[in-house]
């Protein structure tokens, strides 16, 4: 079927007023644009087209733009502009919304999109439909509510390292904070570090965190190999990403550089490495914040191996600094096929590449189901218990692990009469954690790990600890203990995300 194109901007009601906002489409705010391509077909729902316009100044990337039909009844609707070159544009033909009453027979994936729910809903029938009496029902009954999918998305918690820095090179990448793990290939050498200041969303007077992520350069690398590397990583659990799968999708990052105009790279890719997605994202002046937002990215493929199931990796997000060949997209935008992981957009800059002690922060990232970009505020307790699903400490708040001194909330743990090297005991977690972690014990008095501190002024060696996904709940000692002895141990849970 061919289609033509007009230039209907979905927003406000234009000229004719109130009457646009509740009536069919029609001259209201409408004026015709040619497709100098040529007649096109409308492909299939999550696939793209390019056309030519002979004037495409109009178009945004993530507008809606309006597709009338040449064949007949209900075959009309809304495509989303997904890129944009001179007059060039591409369109997507995006996941369509829950049926709605007395709409049938609508051609799959021509809609007025819920991003904005301002516009009239053109059904099968031929009808228009007023989208806040018609639609929001029919999303709110299914699609419940809008939620960010990424954890310590304003880096607040850092149970961890307890905002101590931490130096990544390849035999040490280490965590930035709860969440966030380092990556680090090449010559290159770089720190990560939570640091105190209160980020004001830009234009606003909103105070979205209280702390930020700091990387530092500290070796630079002016040229990349094909394997050198500089990211900061997030695995998702497949439980999250049920929330965001198999719809349009937006993230937001809040961030700034010392290096002015750094263009960086935003990638989402699948646990087997299959499928990835990249955006190119750019900073202005330097040491400025910055609120960088990508509405409606495609939805996520069916093709790929990303998992919706509780315990498992959905999918991972990457920021990336600096990144080879072997690590970058061969395009932006759209989902790529991959062998391998991808981590950095197509056309990024090489960060390493700065001067030393130059920088760039982080204060906030969300990635949201359909098109909001609002910014979504947890408060501190609600993230600190999200990571705790993850990862998890009895030392108390501020107190890096492995720390000397008796800080925190230490259970007792007995020595077992038929067996003195096993020490039995329970120290619940605040929350069923996601899988079952890798326990890591340390001594209260010293601070020494893979160690306890017992009754008697006893020392043992920690050969073993145990745990379910909800407590710990005994370790073993290289040494027996006596009959009636007990011990105190430090320690952390940690399910490797």
């Amino acid at each position: 079927m061919a289609w033509t194109l007009t230039g209907n901007i979905k927003g406000p009601t234009g000229a004719t007023g109130a009457a646009g906002a509740t009536g069919p489409t029609g001259a209201a705010g409408l004026n015709a644009f040619n497709v100098t391509s040529g007649a096109f077909t409308v492909p299939a729902v999550g696939s793209t087209v390019t056309v030519t316009l002979n004037d495409a100044s109009w178009v945004v990337v993530g507008q809606d733009v309006y597709v009338a039909g040449a064949g007949g009844v209900g075959q009309a609707g809304w495509l989303q502009c997904t890129a944009k070159t001179g007059n060039q544009i591409t369109l997507l033909n995006p996941t369509p919304p829950p049926a709605i009453p007395n709409a049938s027979n609508t051609t799959a994936g021509l809609m007025a999109q819920t991003s904005g729910l301002t516009t009239d809903y053109v059904g099968g029938d031929n009808a228009c439909h007023d989208l806040p009496t018609a639609v929001t029902p029919t999303i709110t009954a299914v699609r419940l509510r809008s939620f960010s999918a990424i954890g310590n998305g304003t880096f607040e918690v850092d149970a961890r390292n307890a905002g101590s820095s931490l130096a990544v090179t390849p035999s040490a990448m280490g965590w930035g904070c709860d969440r966030w793990w380092n990556w680090c290939a090449g010559t290159l050498r770089y720190s990560t570090q939570q640091t105190q200041l209160g980020v004001v969303v830009p234009g606003t007077s909103f105070w979205i965190t209280c702390k930020y992520l700091r990387f530092t350069l500290t070796t630079a690398q002016a040229s990349l190999g094909g394997t050198d590397l500089m990211a900061l990583g997030q695995n998702v659990e497949g439980a999250v990403l049920r929330g965001l799968y198999n719809d349009l999708h937006s993230i937001a990052v809040l961030c700034r550089s010392s290096v002015a105009n750094l263009k960086f790279g935003i990638t989402l890719q699948d646990p087997t490495t299959t499928r990835s997605l990249s955006k190119l994202a750019s900073l202005g002046a330097a040491n400025t914040w910055s609120l960088l937002t990508f509405a409606n990215l495609p939805a996520f493929p069916p093709a790929g191996s990303f998992s919706v199931q509780p315990g498992t990796v959905g999918y991972t997000f990457y920021i990336c600094l600096a990144a080879g060949s072997t690590y970058t997209a061969a395009a932006n935008d759209t989902w790529q096929t991959v062998g391998g992981t991808i981590t950095g957009a197509n056309g990024q800059a090489n960060f390493a590449s700065s001067a030393v002690n130059s920088t760039f922060d982080l204060a906030f990232i969300q990635h949201c189901p359909g098109s909001n970009t609002d910014l979504i505020d947890k408060p501190f307790s609600q993230n600190l218990l999200e990571c705790q699903r993850y990862f998890y400490t009895n030392y108390d708040s501020g107190i890096k692990p492995g720390t000397a001194g008796q800080s925190g909330n230490v259970g007792t743990f007995s020595a077992i009469s038929t067996n003195l090297a096993n020490w039995n005991g329970s120290d619940s977690f605040k929350q069923k954690m996601a899988k079952v972690p890798t326990m890591t014990v340390y001594n209260y008095s010293t601070g020494a790990i893979n160690s306890v501190a017992a009754s008697s002024s006893g020392t043992f060696a920690v050969s073993a600890a145990y745990a379910s996904q909800d407590c710990f709940s005994g370790f073993t000692t290289s040494t027996s203990g006596v009959a009636g002895q007990q011990a105190w141990p430090m320690y952390t849970a940690d399910t490797g995300w």
